[in-house]
């Protein structure tokens, strides 16, 4: 694997040495902000439980944003960031894994034409998530 070994990467180019940097920042903030999300629900979780607050509501999204506003947030803000740090990872890690940036002598090769089509279905993917997700906030 091309994400693993010192060696191989003295042999990348400019470009994939920075989209391997830029796998690693993804990937960590990820994993981070996963963690962050499921630490938050288990306190949001253990404060439900100890009921220290007035439990009645016209709707539970008024309840949550009422009694738990910053676990509410946090959570939904830390989900829906470690999914996208997660696909900013999956096109960077599908772009050094298939060396779609090694660079080719020759001038018909598809190599370029593929790169460009996982950044752009990537990046498809990514404005359709935030722009269902900006039209469902209801905040």
């Amino acid at each position: 694997s091309n994400l693993a070994s010192n060696k191989e990467e003295s042999d990348l180019s400019r470009i994939e040495k920075r989209v391997l940097k830029f796998y690693h920042l993804m990937s960590v903030s990820a994993f981070a902000l996963s963690l962050n999300t499921i630490a938050t629900c288990t306190v949001a979780y253990t404060a439900v439980i100890h009921g220290r607050f007035d439990p009645f509501a016209e709707t539970a999204y008024l309840f949550m944003k009422r009694e738990f506003l910053y676990e509410f947030t946090m959570v939904r803000w830390s989900f829906l960031s470690s999914v996208f740090c997660f696909l900013g990872m999956l096109a960077s890690r599908l772009l050094i894994e298939f060396e779609l940036l090694k660079p080719t002598g020759d001038v018909k090769s598809s190599r370029p034409d593929v790169a460009m089509l996982v950044v752009f279905s990537i990046g498809a993917l990514v404005t359709s998530l935030l722009s269902y997700v900006n039209q469902n906030l209801w905040c």
